[in-house]
């Protein structure tokens, strides 16, 4: 994981590692300012024994040895070095470009830390100095943002693990949480406001998400109170909406969050009490959706029992019109009950027609699904899907951007369409009509890169010239089956879908010459070897072979006067 720059090991000769002074059982004695010295337990690790390597980037010695699990292997760097690992996922050491440490970055989504065996995914520290081990469960991450992390052994020895920043760390201890090492990497305060944050503005307002990445959720709220921005975020502001060519009214958008945060009455504390936030910094917040940039959701309300992170891994957004064909919706169940029987979830919007059918098709299999709603998760729109999102709540997720009671509106459900193309790897787009909010999706998941597919209808289909219209501008990729789907959004190489081929028959494997003389022969009129050969246009000698390959293969009969085709109820014996 990481080396202070004033004690790197003294040899870094990769065909030649060698023990280096500064090992976890003998600490150095000089530090860099931005790490502090970690105890650890004693006997910590078994140096005589354990296999050496180094890192690639800078060749600091490193042990390898087993997570406890069995599952994999993990780097242990020598001196204060934390410990990562990898489940069978090839991982790197790169250094952080200010030089202060170094970090893992991993080639895959998941890990596990060797400590405790609890997955971890690496994923970018918002500042881009360096990655960190995001963990899961009973680890955390930088309780400061922008603050590079690693995980490593608690130094009680008891097994768990714990998180210490690359910096000066909180409260110059460096060390998050306590206890068994949980921390919460998002604190009240932040969560509180984030919480009455998602009542008060609009999701995916672009200002409020620069507003919060430059002040913080504590500090962009402060300002909404005061009804005044700070004055150079004011001006920055409007120079990036000229740039834009987009019209900006700074007074009246604070006006009206001034407005709302006056009539909320401190409802957050309720809101958090009756729903449940996720959060960006959170170790269940999909790392995906950071994709979005100044769009990113403050936060998103959560209803269920799946982890979200989890369910996102390996998803697909399956969306199209409300008023599907009998066609569209088989082909969206069915395209969502094979996804998920083969561990894909699917996401979609919860809405009549599709959206509905995606959700149905992958309840019939293992996997959870997500649905994303345009109101708070405890309203039921439509109301029609009651019995479908009490479902989904014990199977999956519904989640929202907009706090608990809060009602749908237009604007609310084309904005949430980019959550639902950002969480998943690609959008499938079943029907869509040319003006349809599936082709809203399929534009988000274009400006994110994802993988975008459309199911082709008949032609003389409105709810399908949507789709058509984007395979035809190259747009979106053509799939018909489950097998196309994968290979498009799956591991490169490891998930093609197979081949289509029409059947085959028996006549294929004839040669060019016998195929010539089986078309010659009649069907039930026996004719003589020179009529055949005349018709075929061959000479005799090969008319004649031919004719013997096809009577015992069993194509054709010979009679006293000449060679007639066998009736059809027969079939050739051999092919």
């Amino acid at each position: 994981m990481t080396t202070p720059n004033n004690h790197t090991p003294n040899n870094s000769n990769p065909n030649n590692p060698t023990p280096n002074p500064a090992s976890p059982t003998n600490p150095p004695t000089t530090w860099s300012p931005a790490l502090r010295p970690i105890t650890y337990p004693q006997p910590h690790l078994d140096l005589s024994t354990a296999p050496i390597t180094t890192a690639p980037t800078s060749g600091t010695p490193v042990v390898m040895e087993p997570v406890p699990d069995g599952r994999a292997e993990s780097w242990r760097a020598w001196g204060a070095m934390a410990t990562a690992s990898s489940s069978g996922t090839p991982v790197i050491v790169e250094p952080v470009p200010d030089g202060r440490a170094e970090s893992w970055r991993a080639w895959g989504a998941m890990a596990t830390a060797s400590s405790s065996g609890t997955p971890v995914v690496v994923e970018p520290v918002p500042d881009g100095r360096a990655e960190s081990w995001r963990a899961w469960g009973a680890m955390a991450t930088a309780s400061s943002p922008g603050t590079p992390v690693v995980v490593e052994p608690i130094p009680d020895g008891r097994g768990s693990v714990a998180v210490r920043e690359l910096g000066s760390g909180v409260g110059g201890s460096g060390w998050s949480g306590g206890g068994r090492g949980v921390a919460d990497p998002v604190g009240d305060a932040d969560r509180l406001a984030r919480a009455e944050i998602t009542r008060i503005v609009e999701p995916g307002d672009p200002v409020m998400g620069r507003l919060i990445e430059e002040y913080g959720a504590v500090g962009a709220l402060a300002q909404i109170r005061r009804g005044e921005l700070e004055p150079e975020f004011a001006e920055t502001e409007r120079e990036l909406a000229n740039a834009e060519r987009r019209r900006l009214n700074l007074g009246q958008l604070v006006t009206g969050w001034a407005g709302r945060a006056a009539g909320c009455g401190g409802r957050a504390a309720d809101d958090l009490a009756a729903g449940r936030l996720l959060v960006p910094g959170d170790p269940g917040w999909p790392s995906q959706l950071n994709d979005l940039g100044r769009v990113r959701p403050y936060g998103l309300w959560l209803d269920g029992e799946e982890d979200l992170r989890f369910a996102c891994l390996r998803s697909v957004s399956i969306v199209g019109a409300r008023a599907a064909t009998a066609y569209g919706t088989h082909a969206a169940a069915e395209l969502s009950a094979g996804l998920s029987d083969r561990s894909w979830s699917v996401i979609s919007g919860g809405a009549y027609g599709i959206d509905a059918a995606a959700h149905r098709g992958a309840l019939a299999g293992v996997a959870p699904t997500v649905v994303v709603l345009a109101c708070g998760t405890d309203v039921c729109y439509p109301s029609a899907h009651a019995d479908l999102f009490r479902a989904v709540r014990e199977r999956g997720l519904v989640i929202s951007e907009s706090p608990p009671g809060v009602q749908p509106t237009r604007l609310r459900f084309l904005v949430r369409n980019r959550v639902i193309a950002a969480l998943s790897r690609g959008t499938v787009i079943v029907q869509a009509a040319l003006r349809s909010g599936a082709l809203n999706t399929a534009s988000h998941a274009s400006a994110l890169n994802r993988q975008l597919m459309a199911v082709p209808g008949p032609i003389t289909s409105d709810v399908s010239a949507g789709c058509h219209t984007l395979i035809r501008q190259a747009r979106a990729t053509c799939v018909t089956s489950v097998p196309e789907v994968i290979e498009l959004i799956g591991s490169i190489g490891d998930d093609l879908a197979p081949t289509l081929r029409g059947p085959s028959h028996p006549r294929d494997a004839l040669n060019e010459e016998t195929k010539r003389v089986l078309d010659a022969i009649p069907a039930r009129k026996p004719a003589g070897l020179a009529t055949i050969a005349n018709a075929a246009a061959l000479p005799l000698t090969t008319t004649l072979s031919s004719l013997g390959g096809l009577e015992s293969a069993g194509y054709i009969l010979r009679t006293p006067d000449g060679w007639r085709l066998r009736p059809r109820s027969s079939s050739p014996t051999i092919q």
